[in-house]
């Protein structure tokens, strides 16, 4: 039943797949804005900190977060990574989970681990709470059900217990991991390194920046993987400079919001 149920998932289209990806990062937005602890659609105030919320760094970390784990299962699996693209957009929709289940739980305002050690050593340990350290149930029950589901997937594709417990492991260590990032770059403080102030001036433009140039290499071996055999002459046709003037503009429009008189300074972390 499960061996049906995983073909008819990787049958679908590849734009189908991401439509789905696409709809569950702006559906898990909108109910963690609504029912955490903000209680509202864009978590502040309509403002250019929303906008970038809602439309950069959210969707830079989850679709970020995505396409390293579909890196990974296709080739520990050695499967075409457009039909673990195709499964792996149904299971992204758990993510919609998370702030449902917190608000059944009493509501927690999600961040970022602001601590490395208790978010590492305790985050598998369901008697110690870590929402003083921005680290939710759900978060942590919705984590490990994507493992779990990740880890039945290559089993059901490879029948080896073995490859099936390792995926999940590193599936686990990179969940982690990616959600910890700033935390690790901030040197175990994010309420030092992210303060408003500097050239990207809010908290949500740094982790936009963080998360925005880690996707780029993912981007690439997303592609290559995808068509090995046209990534080469895709890659020599693309204008160099093109690129220098999107990134350009994309840097001003990140920069562009220092400006701002909407923001109050205490929403930093």
């Amino acid at each position: 039943m499960l061996k049906k149920l995983v073909d008819i998932l990787e049958s679908q289209s590849l734009t189908r797949a991401f439509i789905f990806v696409i709809t569950w990062i702006f559906l898990r937005n909108f109910f963690e804005g609504v029912l955490e602890s903000s209680q509202r659609i864009g978590f502040y105030s309509f403002s250019y900190e929303t906008l970038l919320m809602y439309l950069v760094h959210f969707p830079l970390f989850y679709l970020g977060l995505f396409l390293i784990l579909v890196i990974l299962i296709a080739l520990m699996i050695k499967e075409s990574i457009t039909r673990v693209t195709r499964v792996a957009s149904c299971g992204l929709g758990f993510i919609v989970l998370i702030p449902i289940l917190d608000a059944c739980l009493g509501g927690y305002l999600l961040t970022y681990p602001l601590r490395i050690e208790p978010y590492l050593i305790n985050f598998l340990n369901p008697f110690i709470d870590l929402g003083n350290i921005g680290v939710s149930p759900g978060q942590r029950i919705i984590t490990v059900s994507i493992v779990l589901l990740i880890a039945v997937y290559v089993y059901i594709k490879t029948k080896s217990i073995a490859r099936s417990l390792l995926t999940g492991l590193f599936s686990l260590v990179i969940i982690m991991l990616w959600g910890g990032l700033t935390t690790l770059l901030a040197g175990n403080r994010p309420e030092h390194y992210f303060l408003c102030r500097g050239f990207l001036y809010y908290d949500t433009q740094k982790f936009s920046a963080v998360y925005g140039l880690l996707l780029l290499p993912l981007c690439f071996i997303f592609w290559y993987l995808l068509d090995k055999k046209n990534f080469s002459s895709i890659l020599e046709s693309m204008c160099l400079e093109r690129m220098f003037l999107f990134g350009g503009m994309g840097d001003l429009w990140l920069s562009i919001g220092k400006t701002s008189s909407t923001y109050n300074s205490s929403q930093c972390l």
